[in-house]
């Protein structure tokens, strides 16, 4: 019986650790410019650690980053506690179940906190090597990603012992064999007490006294043993602990990142990513030095978030796509990069009340604008068919709809040869005015994005057109006005191959003679552009006067080698209609940066 109970506990306290591979193969997109802090680490050790970031989130638009390891692709980290003060977050898009832990190996690694939404800060980042988490890490994963990061001081990450589990597990160790030892004495001490026959002689030896020990306490012995042997792997795991905890602002900062001062940061200070706005917290003298220049903010009495008001400016967003030369991706517009969870909403929306602001939600089929000033943003769209519903339909005369950071799309499961169960086009805006769509990705649809009389357009992704129809079909296009001003900048803007193709960019007026003299003031800068018969169409008319100015655009191969089915742009009319002056410059083909003339 003794020798089955010690190969118990043999068994007990063979403990294997086993780290599940990585190698999950992915492309990421790049990092937004919204700057970033970079740390490099070395590990003595294979394992599987654990990553918790010392995060300040002032509120809900400010609370969230980007992490990346390696070359895995970066995952959005949402702090779940907004406000002032700084919270612990080891869990990714604000999902505590999510937790951070990955598997790495030995030897050098990168890690970098990057900018999301402009005001969230870091303070702190730890790693701590824990046991296998099996199938719950999140395995880096290779990339076509090619950032090149600014080099940055190694920090070992080595053997720091956790003197909490270390105590945990010298407690168990004396409290069990004291245990044990006590009701050993409390045994032989009332040996007279026992049934005659279980009475040992004074000459019986130790090995057989705790023999006959064991046997009138088996379950008890086997409790305590089993404690021990815990309490061995508790004690194993506490010596061995590789742990080190990172200061962020002391990495190397790059891009739109602050250094704030804050008493109650771990070093005195933390990083803010906030695209070149200054944001103070309640510090001992509120200073703040940021990377490209520094600003002084008297603010000695401490407490509170001081961040400037947003530039609303068109142009002067937050940067959370990477600036040009680089484009929008599909991850960086739409809702979810912006971390939020939606809200489902049934059947076709109206918006009818002036100033409404639509936030986080899924509208399972379709939005129709029908009032003033309407924002509908970090949201989804649904939807089906063609005329007011199908997507986002603005009506004629409504002005100042935003549209930013929402996905536009056909329902799940629609058929591709039914053009009823496909969006007809993702925004409808005909005639209307101080109409903005931002970071808009939309796909999945017949046609892409129509502006109204007075429109921008930017860091959106439009592409991946389906069309069933006869319909002709354009990524961006529209109608002019009597009085018509266009900005489209720095978008992605593709159309899939169709026979029904039209152009990527259609500029295209009316029928002479429908607004009489059409003043022009267009803009198309710093976009990429690739399909349809012709990248650009654009056309002049007689009664034509103002601008049009295409800059600094690049022309992409993506769907034809020569950037459109024809070619990079049909010229209809300019130079023998209408006075409207044409500004041809900068652009050029996104392979080779050979320039394109006019």
């Amino acid at each position: 019986m003794i020798k089955k109970i010690f190969s118990l506990f043999l068994l007990l306290s063979i403990t294997t650790l086993s780290v599940p591979s990585a190698g999950i193969a992915a492309t990421c997109d790049p990092l937004p410019a919204m700057g970033q802090s970079l740390q490099k680490i070395t590990l003595t050790e294979d394992g599987t650690y654990a990553i918790k970031i010392r995060m300040y989130a002032p509120g809900t638009d400010k609370d969230s980053l980007y992490l990346k390891i390696d070359d895995q692709c970066q995952i959005v980290i949402r702090s779940t506690q907004v406000g002032p003060g700084f919270t612990w977050v080891n869990y990714q898009t604000g999902d505590t179940n999510k937790i951070l832990s990955f598997d790495l190996k030995v030897g050098n690694h990168t890690i970098i906190l990057a900018g999301l939404k402009p005001g969230t800060g870091a303070d702190a980042l730890s790693i701590d090597k824990q046991e296998s988490c099996g199938s719950n890490c999140q395995a880096p994963a290779s990339s076509t990603d090619n950032n090149s990061q600014p080099a940055s001081k190694n920090v070992a990450v080595t053997k720091q012992p956790n003197f909490i589990l270390i105590g945990l597990a010298a407690a168990g160790v004396f409290g069990a064999l004291g245990f044990l030892i006590w009701k050993y004495w409390r045994f032989t001490k009332h040996g007279a007490q026992q049934l005659p026959e279980d009475i040992l002689p004074a000459s019986t030896k130790l090995f057989d006294k705790l023999v006959h020990f064991f046997r009138h306490h088996l379950v008890t012995s086997l409790v305590c043993g089993g404690v021990l042997v815990a309490s061995i792997v508790v004690f194993a795991v506490g010596a061995a602990s590789f742990s080190s905890t990172l200061e962020v602002e002391s990495g190397q900062l790059s891009g739109a990142t602050a250094t704030v001062k804050d008493s109650s940061a771990s070093g005195g200070s933390y990083a803010v990513f906030n695209n070149n706005q200054t944001t103070t917290t309640g510090g001992t003298n509120g200073s703040t030095s940021q990377n490209g220049g520094s600003t002084t903010n008297n603010n000695s009495g401490g407490g509170g978030n001081n961040t400037p008001p947003p530039d609303n400016t068109p142009g002067n967003q937050e940067a959370v796509c990477p600036a040009y030369p680089s484009f929008p991706t599909a991850s960086c517009t739409g809702w979810q990069h912006t971390g939020v969870t939606l809200t489902t909403v049934n059947g076709i929306y109206y918006a009818t009340t002036p100033g409404q602001v639509l936030d986080s939600k899924d509208f399972q089929d379709g939005v129709v604008v029908e009032a003033d000033n309407v924002t509908i943003k970090r949201s989804k769209v649904e939807g089906k068919g063609s005329g007011p519903g199908a997507g986002i339909w603005v009506n004629q005369g409504v002005s100042g709809t935003l549209i930013e950071d929402v996905e536009v799309t056909s329902q799940t499961g629609f058929d591709a040869a039914n053009e009823n169960t496909i969006v007809d086009r993702a925004i409808t805006g005909f005639k209307t005015n101080g109409l903005t769509m931002r970071r808009v990705y939309a796909h999945k649809m017949i046609r892409g994005l129509q502006y109204g009389c007075n429109t921008l357009i930017e860091d959106s992704y439009v592409d991946d057109e389906i069309n069933p129809t006869g319909a002709h079909m354009s990524a961006i296009g529209g109608e002019t006005c009597s009085d018509f001003t266009l900005t489209v900048r720095h978008n992605r803007v593709g159309l899939a191959p169709n026979v029904n193709d039209s152009a990527a960019l259609l500029f295209y007026p009316p029928q002479v003679g429908a607004y009489g003299t059409q003043n022009l003031h267009v803009s198309y800068v710093n976009n990429l552009i690739f399909g349809g018969t012709y990248c650009m169409w654009l056309s002049s008319d007689p009664q034509f006067i103002g601008a049009v100015s295409v800059t600094d655009n690049q022309f992409g191969s993506q769907y034809y080698s020569g950037c459109g089915l024809y070619g990079t742009h049909f010229k209809d009319n300019w130079g023998s209609e209408g006075s409207a002056t044409m500004t041809w410059t900068g652009n050029k083909w996104q392979d080779s940066g050979a320039a394109i003339s006019f």
